[in-house]
């Protein structure tokens, strides 16, 4: 694992001026409410960035043209946060554990692998936007690794108010199914999705709220991303968790214990995806462990001690495997192409290129050690 350092000194910043503030996101807030506009890091709808979220390799141009890759396949984890009545803390809970998501993330990926951290927040819809009219508040990052990841949470804007009773994290679900796109899925790999809530959703979405949140030419831009959507006949949510899961191992981290919640998203999601979160503080080490028990990296026997071994207590820690115990386990050890992954060194033609043209392992001017003959080349 690395020391990010980066992203440690970029929190730190946020924390120290959080902390003479009433929350970590208070400036965003107070910008919102002179402006009435989010800012473009995490505007769903913002044009300079574009619609859809992307995940792709990295890559260094070499000077012939071609390009290196500078550390292996991006692992896109996209999370996003109720911020509702008693859920408005949430954002406050992330940001204070964002280097720690990213630290207990690479320690349970692959070598070679690297997180590409996405955030958001969610309302309800009878919240009140600052200019005063009501309607679905939703943020979204870009997928970032190290201080980028802290630097764009500080954006996001919860509304720490709105009704008890459904909320509206489907509009978040429809970005992740049609508004993304990931080198991983090109190789039939998954990432991953985690939405955190203690509520369920409104039953349909809206075709006003979805041009009012990623403007009127989001159709247009699901359909350049690869999908095709009736704007007069929108996908269900349980069409659109289908379609998601297709392209990410999706979960609902369920606070608090309500059974009428639990029921409603094992219905939408499966039984095998709800984890109840023991304490929202555990967010980061309960999403290291279904990733790693998801990549074959951790199995049932050895979470409690790889959480103990990080400072986690031996309580916690239980708890902990208690809920991701039934989880499908080892899940992208049986995906096409899971021990064919790309690798530092390999050099592709062009970034749109599916695989390398030249490995790193059959290069003369890197000392690397050479691929198992029985690997061969990828598909």
């Amino acid at each position: 694992m690395g020391s990010y350092t980066g992203a440690r000194s970029a929190y730190t910043a946020v924390v120290e001026r959080a902390s003479r503030d009433t929350s970590a996101t208070y400036r965003a807030e107070k910008q919102v409410m002179e402006t009435h506009e989010l800012n473009p890091l995490v505007d769903p709808g913002a044009n300079n960035w574009g619609k859809s979220r992307r995940s792709l390799i990295r890559f260094n141009p070499m000077e012939d043209g071609r390009f290196e890759v500078s550390v292996g396949l991006s692992v896109p984890v996209e999370i996003r946060l109720d911020t509702t009545g008693s859920m408005g803390n949430n954002v406050d809970i992330a940001l204070k554990g964002i280097p720690d998501i990213r630290d207990y993330l690479e320690s349970v990926l692959r070598s070679g692998c690297e997180a590409h951290v996405a955030t958001g927040v969610f309302n309800d819809i009878v919240d009140r936007f600052p200019d005063g009219s009501s309607g679905v508040v939703l943020t979204r990052s870009q997928f970032e690794m190290t201080e980028k990841m802290a630097e764009q949470m500080q954006y996001h804007i919860p509304m720490r108010h709105g009704g008890d009773g459904p909320e509206d994290p489907h509009y978040g679900l429809f970005a992740a199914a049609y508004l993304s796109s990931f080198y991983i899925n090109r190789i039939g790999l998954k990432g991953y999705d985690f939405t955190i809530s203690d509520a369920t959703a409104h039953s349909q979405l809206d075709k006003s709220q979805l041009t009012r949140i990623f403007g009127k030419d989001v159709f247009d831009a699901v359909a350049k991303n690869g999908h095709q959507i009736d704007p007069d006949k929108l996908p269900s949510n349980r069409e659109m968790v289908q379609d998601l899961l297709t392209r990410s191992h999706a979960f609902f981290l369920q606070v608090g214990d309500s059974g009428h919640t639990t029921r409603y998203w094992a219905d939408l999601m499966g039984e095998d995806r709800v984890v109840v979160l023991p304490r929202t503080e555990l967010l980061p080490q309960v999403m290291s462990a279904i990733v790693g028990l998801t990549e074959g990296t951790l199995d049932l026997q050895s979470v409690v001690e790889y959480l103990t071994e990080r400072s986690v207590s031996k309580r916690d820690a239980v708890l902990i495997e208690r809920s991701v115990r039934n989880i499908p386990i080892g899940a992208q050890t049986e995906l096409e192409n899971f021990n064919n992954i790309p690798k530092k060194g390999d050099i592709f033609n062009t970034k749109e290129d599916l695989w390398p043209a030249v490995y790193a392992a059959d290069r003369d001017d890197l000392d690397v050690e050479k691929a198992p003959e029985e690997v061969g080349g990828w598909i």
